[in-house]
């Protein structure tokens, strides 16, 4: 299983490669999980492509605990304990 490298790339895998590049550039991270999930089903020796996968996951989810954190935060400090 020879690891394939984004110049072996080809037609369609390639498209979507370039356009998951551009939606990491512009933070799109659900559209760019989507599409890299597509390349490396296509393309499963895809190791760079593997990689930005898993980074855009990484990035997703902690930018999910930051917005659970501060949501969370919020509401604390407007609660009032009646007598």
């Amino acid at each position: 299983m020879a690891i394939i490298s984004e110049n072996e790339l080809t037609g369609n895998a390639r498209s979507l490669w370039l356009k998951a590049l551009s939606s990491l550039e512009q933070r799109q991270l659900d559209y760019a999980i989507s599409l890299l999930q597509a390349t490396v089903k296509e393309v499963p020796n895809f190791l760079d492509g593997r990689k930005a996968l898993r980074r855009a996951e990484i990035q997703k989810k902690k930018s999910e605990k930051k917005k659970l954190f501060v949501l969370g935060g919020s509401g604390l400090g407007v609660m009032k304990i009646k007598n």
